[in-house]
């Protein structure tokens, strides 16, 4: 039995039926006035010409880094063993684990050593009273963190500000006057982390 192309069938059904097949430039048109209109698409366009232009910035962040690491040289992290661990340049011989050296003094050269990382792991440092808002740039946008102490080893409340959450609030706007196909890809162009989202 031989076989019929689809597009040779979908040919026939519109023959049949007396429906016009539609030119490219119409179904172009078409597409464009069911996105909200030529306006809505060149300020689409506008928007992502910006973002490429500000990717070009970002070189001028990690010379200015650069630039304030030479002025000031030295250790960038405390010294002190009682209040953090000291930046550790090696790891174990998986790639992942703890410096070896670190291990071994802990464990067996230094009992102080063993007991303050004991006490900097069950119960961390006692921080002043207080509140603070941090912010830093994440790569889906800025992630902040608001915490309250009350002068304990443990935070008051801790309220997490998740860039996905916020950037979620776009989707309306993002599927406004678009088909139910489209949603997918527009939730997926926003490339949100769900486990950060329901915090």
């Amino acid at each position: 039995m031989r076989q019929t192309s689809p597009a040779l069938l979908v040919v026939l059904c519109l023959a049949i039926t007396g429906v016009r097949a539609m030119t490219a430039d119409e179904l172009i048109a078409k597409n464009i006035e069911a996105r909200g209109g030529l306006a809505r698409l060149q300020a689409i366009t506008s928007i992502r010409e910006t973002g490429i232009a500000r990717l070009g910035g970002g070189d001028g962040v990690i010379e200015q880094a650069f630039t304030r690491l030479a002025d000031t040289p030295g250790p960038v992290m405390i010294d002190d063993p009682k209040v953090g661990w000291q930046a550790r340049l090696s790891v174990g011989p998986d790639g992942i684990g703890n410096d070896p050296a670190y291990l071994a003094h802990i464990m067996e050269e230094s009992m102080e050593a063993l007991i303050h990382h004991f006490k900097m792991v069950t119960q961390g440092v006692e921080v002043p009273p207080g509140e603070v808002y941090v912010t830093v740039e994440a790569p889906r946008g800025e992630l902040g963190m608001y915490v309250v102490s009350d002068g304990s080893h443990r935070p008051y409340r801790v309220h997490i500000r998740d860039p996905s959450f916020v950037n979620l609030q776009a989707v309306p706007d993002l599927i406004e006057g678009a088909l139910i196909a489209d949603i997918i890809p527009a939730i997926a162009s926003i490339d949100p982390v769900m486990g950060g989202v329901d915090r």
